[in-house]
């Protein structure tokens, strides 16, 4: 995962708890220590840096995670872990508006949370605790077309986040050909000053609050 962010950290954490670990990428030492002491394991340095692509074995990831509040960076090393160590499933961030899907598309790519998201907004909530994490179970919707949940759609996206999904014995992040099934259990990111209204939100689509 490229981002030692609180965002990057969560996701990190939500794909732990599926039994998957990773490896975060981050040229501040101060946040690689604070990922450290959570018990994560950190590459410090330029993600870009040869050497430092080399530490983090690329060729031998199953996904590699672009998430820093940087869209340019983000497509850059997706690029360059797809065309030099041929890695097989990439997930880029749309953070800021200066990538567009296509662009994530020529590199056989994936929207991470399967649509733009504000990189920023969510990982400063998450530092100051204004960002609850929760997992929600799909149970299906009446009209899958009329009130679709995937692609999160604009006018929510500063409500919820969907992180990671589980399904099976399987996890792995959200991104933009997530289709969801009943059974899948999702883990969302929901901002805590309006709670309710992502509750809210979400019990309109099909999911539950997982026990």
């Amino acid at each position: 995962i490229l981002g030692g962010n609180p965002l990057a950290v969560e996701l990190a954490r939500a794909l732990k708890h599926g039994g998957e670990e990773s490896v975060l990428i981050d040229a501040n030492p101060s946040l690689c220590s604070e990922v450290e002491a959570k018990g994560f394991r950190v590459l410090h340095g330029n993600a870009l840096d040869e050497r430092v692509m080399l530490r983090a074995e690329l060729e031998t990831r199953k996904a590699i995670i672009s998430l820093l509040p940087n869209d340019g960076v983000n497509l850059l090393f997706a690029r360059r872990a797809v065309d030099e160590y041929r890695a097989d499933r990439v997930y880029v961030a749309m953070h800021g508006g200066a990538i567009k899907p296509a662009h994530i598309s020529e590199i056989r790519g994936r929207i991470l949370f399967g649509s733009a998201a504000d990189v920023d907004q969510w990982a400063s909530r998450l530092g100051r605790g204004e960002a609850l994490v929760e997992r929600w179970i799909f149970t299906g919707v009446p009209d899958a077309r009329g009130n679709p949940t995937m692609p999160v759609p604009k006018d929510a996206r500063a409500l919820v986040l969907p992180l990671a999904l589980a399904r099976g014995t399987t996890v792995r992040p959200v991104d933009d050909r997530y289709e969801p099934k009943k059974g899948d259990v999702v883990t969302w990111l929901v901002f805590a000053r309006k709670d309710e209204d992502a509750r809210g939100w979400l019990r309109g689509r099909g999911w539950l609050e997982a026990a």
